[in-house]
């Protein structure tokens, strides 16, 4: 658990423990607890410098996790050379795998609902031809890996954003 979270969450029960009549132990230990079990806590700059004690955040403001259909939906791909790119770049950058193989490919365009190419192989390899895309050492495994080269990272930046607008 973080030193913001429990920070903040003395600082809350501390709060309601005094604005009770009275310093009340069963009213501070409540809020703890129930702060500690919602979480949800960050130091924020502007508090920080000014008084020290974490602010709650609101619920639209805590981070969710990034969906491969979200990127798949922000993006204009059209060939299935493209899916593997975009997936690729998926499981790079908000998975955090510094390679993938064949198998992630696939988990991660069936998670966004998106169709898998008949031949995954084959994507992969006219995606290594068009350099988009690089066979690397794999750690621990004795299946091929693959990583996105700064040319694969450059197109999917200009495959752009779909204007729903």
């Amino acid at each position: 658990m973080e030193k913001t979270t429990v920070d903040g969450a003395i600082a809350e029960a501390t709060r309601a423990a005094q604005s009770s009549d009275g310093y009340k132990s069963e009213t501070y230990f409540a809020v703890l607890l129930a702060s500690l079990l919602r979480g949800g806590y960050e130091l924020a700059r502007s508090d920080s410098a000014a008084t020290g004690v974490p602010r709650r955040l609101a619920p639209d403001e805590l981070e969710k996790p990034y969906s491969p259909g979200e990127l798949f939906a922000s993006k204009e791909w059209s060939t299935e050379v493209d899916k593997v790119v975009v997936a690729g770049h998926f499981l790079e950058h908000y998975k955090k795998l510094s390679s993938f193989t064949i198998e992630n490919i696939r988990s991660c365009l069936i998670s966004a609902k998106v169709s898998v190419p008949k031949n995954v192989n084959l994507a992969i390899f006219q995606a290594v031809q068009r350099s988009w895309m690089m066979e690397v050492p794999a750690e621990n495994s004795k299946k091929k890996a693959w990583s996105l080269t700064q040319s694969g990272q450059r197109k999917v930046a200009e495959m752009g954003r779909k204007n729903a607008e």
